[in-house]
C-alpha cells in the first residue's frame, strides 16, 4: 500500500511540476525593414516573422550585411510587381546562401506586401536574395512566394518606382515590444 501512494505521489508531482514551471521566453520583437529609394524617399515595411520565420531571417540577414545596398530594382510589370534583390541587377543572381521555407498556397497577395521570390534553382520552396513588393494585388502571384511583411509608410514612394531605380540602403530595426505593466504595489503610508 505503501508503494502505491508513493508512485501515485510520485506520478502526481511529474505531471504538475512541468505545468507550474515558470516559463522563459524570449521578447517579442517588432521587425521594421526600411528601403531607401535613391531621390524618391522610403519605404518602411512592417515584417512578420511568423508567417515565413526561415524567409525573413535570410532576408534580414542579408539587409544586416549590406547585401541589397546600392542593387536596383530592375524589373517592374505592368500589373504591379516590383523585382530587386539580385546582386547582378537582372534577375540572374542570386546570394551564396539559399534556405528552404514554407509557402502558403493560400496567401493572395495585396497592395504592399512585401515577400521573397521563390524557385530558387528551380525548388519551389527555396529562396535565395531576391525579392518582390505589390503595387497592387496580382493573382497570377497568389500563394508561390513566402510573405515578409506589409507597407507602413511610403506608399508614394511604392508607387513612383520605377526600372532602373536604386534601393540605396535596406535597413532592419528589431524594437522590443514590452509587456503589460503590473499594476504598481501601493504605496505604505508612513504613520
Amino acid at each position: 500500500m505503501q508503494k502505491r501512494f508513493f508512485a501515485v505521489v510520485l506520478a502526481s508531482t511529474m505531471i504538475l511540476v512541468p505545468a507550474c514551471k515558470k516559463e522563459e521566453s524570449t521578447p517579442q520583437m517588432r521587425v521594421l525593414a526600411t528601403m531607401k529609394v535613391q531621390d524618391k524617399g522610403s519605404m518602411v515595411f512592417e515584417l512578420d516573422p511568423a508567417k515565413a520565420p526561415k524567409a525573413v531571417e535570410q532576408f534580414t540577414k542579408l539587409a544586416k550585411q549590406h547585401q541589397y545596398d546600392g542593387l536596383l530594382f530592375f524589373h517592374v510589370s505592368k500589373d504591379g510587381v516590383i523585382q530587386s534583390g539580385c546582386p547582378f541587377n537582372d534577375g540572374s543572381g542570386t546570394a551564396s546562401t539559399a534556405v528552404q521555407t514554407d509557402i502558403d498556397s493560400g496567401y493572395q497577395t495585396a497592395r504592399g506586401d512585401l515577400v521573397m521570390r521563390a524557385h530558387f534553382q528551380n525548388d519551389p520552396t527555396a529562396v535565395s536574395s531576391q525579392f518582390l513588393i505589390f503595387k497592387q494585388p496580382v493573382p497570377r502571384e497568389d500563394g508561390k512566394h513566402p510573405f515578409l511583411g506589409k507597407l507602413i509608410e511610403g506608399h508614394e514612394v511604392l508607387d513612383s518606382i520605377h526600372i532602373g531605380d536604386t534601393l540605396s540602403t535596406l535597413t532592419i530595426e528589431e524594437i522590443p515590444l514590452t509587456a503589460p505593466a503590473e499594476p504598481a504595489e501601493p504605496a505604505e503610508s508612513a504613520e
